[in-house]
């Protein structure tokens, strides 16, 4: 894939903070409903009151936050790679600032170009969203083993186990982890699936509707999982799924 993406300065960079700043929020939040658990309210009634309208705050970004990303940032940037996408497969400019061979193949046909780039698209997201899943696999996974552990010690406060599971079972952590899976694994049957329409040669109206098809699985798939890719393991792996890609496309002839 292309160097040269003003989508992703545009539209991707602008989510990615935002998604940084709702998570900072959050688990300052997190930080915050622990600590008032341990103070007492006539003891420091200034810090108390502190922490508390510290929290409240924290909570209400994370709100505010959480539907400017879900309504606004992931909508916007995800309807620019779509018109991007389109634009590409039917050689206009669909957007002011198009990508710059961000789709690599050499086929002519609207609907073919279009299934050549769901395929690159598909492995592309598959092994970017395999690669982030290594690190959250087990640091999710401690963060449960953790609130089970609380659960079995008898002398831990109610108080302080009613944190922790409102903590692990929040959408910016176990939930996230299960939607990055349930995406990797959508985009990995899209990839299998499409790649078989262009091995098995399919043609006409046939490869037509299998490419319609697939698009609309992974592009609800994104839509429903709501999961942004990390631009950091894109750029390590980038180099890797660039050459694979190429190896693919010329076996293909595509």
């Amino acid at each position: 894939m292309s160097n040269s993406d003003p989508v992703n300065a545009k539209y991707y960079i602008p989510l990615e903070r935002a998604n940084l700043l709702s998570d900072l929020a959050f688990f300052a939040g997190a930080v915050l409903s622990i600590a008032s658990l341990y103070l007492v309210k006539g003891g420091e009634p200034l810090l108390y009151n502190v922490v508390n309208i510290s929290f409240a705050l924290t909570v209400l970004m994370v709100f505010v936050g959480g539907l400017l990303i879900r309504f606004y940032y992931f909508p916007r940037a995800e309807g620019a790679r779509i018109q991007d996408f389109l634009g590409h497969a039917y050689s206009i400019d669909m957007t002011p600032t198009p990508t710059d061979a961000y789709y690599n193949n050499e086929t002519k046909l609207p609907m073919k170009k279009m299934g050549a780039q769901l395929l690159e698209n598909s492995l592309f997201t598959k092994e970017i969203a395999s690669r982030m899943l290594r690190g959250t696999r087990v640091r999710y996974g401690l963060y449960v083993i953790i609130w089970l552990v609380l659960i079995l010690v008898r002398d831990v406060e109610f108080g302080f186990l009613l944190v922790a599971s409102q903590l692990v079972f929040n959408e910016q952590v176990l939930a996230k982890w299960i939607k990055l899976e349930w995406l990797r694994y959508r985009a990995e049957r899209t990839y299998e699936q499409i790649y078989r329409v262009f091995v098995n040669k399919l043609n006409g109206d046939k490869f037509n509707c299998s490419v319609m098809e697939y698009l609309t699985y992974y592009e609800t798939s994104k839509v429903n999982a709501s999961v942004q890719l990390s631009s950091r393991v894109f750029r390590k792996l980038n180099p890797a799924l660039s050459v694979e890609w190429e190896t693919m496309r010329k076996s293909l002839g595509i």
